[in-house]
């Protein structure tokens, strides 16, 4: 399986939904949060190309898809 990497910023960005979850659902919710973005990850690492492409004026964005 190819290897996944996460920015600093990804990975503080998942804690704070992290415990906003557990704070404001249940401790399962926020969980299972975890646990779907991982599976998400791991796909999108597999699988790059899905999703459609995007048209985006800015160059540095070039590549995108959603």
């Amino acid at each position: 399986m190819p290897q996944i990497y996460k920015r600093k910023i990804a990975e503080n960005d998942l804690v704070a939904c992290y415990i906003y979850l557990a704070e404001n659902a249940t401790l399962t919710v926020a969980d299972q949060f975890l646990v779907n973005a991982e599976v998400s990850f791991n796909e999108l690492a597999i699988n790059p190309l899905m999703g459609s492409p995007l048209t985006l004026q800015n160059p540095k964005f070039s590549g995108m898809r959603k």
